[in-house]
């Protein structure tokens, strides 16, 4: 399926077309390299830590590893319908999933737990065969998510020593989550953007020239997943990557810039020991406020910026070390 031309099933004639205007167009475009990739990370869980892979699939709503979807699952307070933030619950980023088993489930471990197993084959069953629906409301986004049952909910009301949470899965057959950002002049999305629990975009790309930079402000340095990226990019220039319109990755998958990352108050807490430093926040707002006339259009607030908010146009496989080439 070619994501950000249309997600309309198509057939014969009308769907060759679409390959080949996409393929034309891709090929094109004026790309000019601009860096390597450097790290791939997926979140399967919301506001939880990452998993560093090789490899993985650009599909369109993120990254996809074997089983590991980019946040396909995410922790709700089922008395308020609302999901976990990372601001309000800073020790979730020291809950660690990891593959084992060849890679059939996905592990939890986390300080004083013992660690859980969720099996995501059996969700994805009964997810189809027998679903348990929870829904989730953020802002405009109302959303269903399948209950991953007792023993899940009560790995995380335990380690968070709060009642009513719940644990739920985005399952591959359900309805994508449309993207639907919008600004004073409209949506800043198309309307066939998806994504997962992402809440923004299906993609964040960042830089590491542009981290170090902001680091190197700081009085004591910060990983760069405190900004949470899938994809970062070594061998750039500081900042360049707001100028982005296109991304091919390799030779093979294309993501588009929908806007800049606005960034909020869960960059102060870092991603290594869970601790908040109200600075990071203060210091990159000193400096990272939208200018320029251009990115001006595509953002929805004063907050500062850093990192790309993109979306899937070509699918294909990406690999560390692929070079990154893009269109101004």
């Amino acid at each position: 399926m070619m994501h950000g031309m249309s997600v309309q099933l198509m057939t014969g004639a009308s769907l060759v077309v679409t390959l080949l205007a996409v393929a034309i167009w891709c090929k094109t475009s004026a790309f000019k390299r601009v860096g390597r990739v450097s790290k791939l990370i997926i979140y399967p869980i919301k506001s939880c830590r990452g998993i560093q892979v090789q490899m993985a699939q650009c599909t369109p709503t993120g990254l996809k590893y074997g089983i590991l979807r980019d946040r396909s699952f995410m922790i709700v307070d089922v008395a308020k319908g609302t999901f976990l933030s990372l601001a309000l619950n800073p020790s979730l980023v020291l809950v660690e999933p990891s593959l084992r088993d060849g890679g059939n489930g996905i592990w939890l471990d986390a300080p004083g737990m013992d660690t859980l197993k969720i099996a995501v084959d059996q969700l994805e069953h009964l997810a189809t065969n027998s679903p348990s629906p929870v829904s989730i409301n953020y802002k405009e986004l109302k959303m269903n998510g399948h209950d991953c049952g007792d023993t899940c909910a009560q790995w995380f009301q335990n380690y968070l020593n709060k009642p009513n949470l719940r644990l739920v899965y985005l399952p591959m057959t359900a309805p994508p989550v449309l993207c639907n950002t919008k600004n004073k002049s409209g949506s800043l999305f198309q309307k066939d953007d998806v994504m997962g629990f992402n809440f923004t975009s299906s993609y964040l790309l960042m830089t590491e020239s542009s981290q170090d930079d902001f680091a190197g402000r700081l009085e004591n340095s910060i990983p760069i997943t405190n900004f949470r990226p899938n994809i970062t990019v070594e061998e750039t220039i500081p900042y360049e990557e707001d100028k982005w319109e296109l991304v091919k990755l390799g030779d093979g998958p294309v993501i588009q810039t929908r806007k800049p990352c606005e960034r909020c108050i869960y960059i102060n807490v870092n991603a290594e020991n869970g601790v908040t430093d109200t600075d990071i926040l203060k210091i990159l707002t000193s400096f990272r406020k939208v200018s320029e006339e251009k990115l001006k259009s595509k953002v929805v607030s004063q907050s500062p910026i850093l990192g790309l908010n993109m979306c899937l146009v070509r699918e294909g496989v990406v690999k560390v070390g692929d070079d990154v080439s893009a269109t101004y």
